[in-house]
């Protein structure tokens, strides 16, 4: 009789814990869906913005370089190929 008790406890805190698991997925899964919109939206405003901040800072730094830095470059470059302005040793 002892065990018979057990096991419909057991039986009915197995079906419980069950019940309890899916009613908590899905739960978990309808706030998914409804929330998924909305989180997009903001991580897109998060690349956005960082995506501007990298923009600015690209620009102030090719700003700041271009006014103190001397330009060396003498070669010509068209496409991608250069034509050779190095002196070369008669021999």
């Amino acid at each position: 009789m002892k065990q018979t008790i057990i096991g419909v406890v057991v039986f009915v805190l197995g079906f419980l814990l069950l019940t309890f698991a899916t009613v908590f997925s899905l739960f978990f899964a309808v706030t998914m869906l409804i929330a998924g919109p909305f989180l997009k939206k903001m991580l897109q405003k998060r690349r956005d913005k960082k995506a501007q901040n990298e923009e600015k800072e690209i620009h102030s730094f090719h700003q700041t370089n271009s006014i103190h830095a001397e330009n060396t470059h003498t070669g010509t470059i068209i496409d991608g190929d250069f034509k050779e302005i190095t002196k070369k040793s008669s021999e």
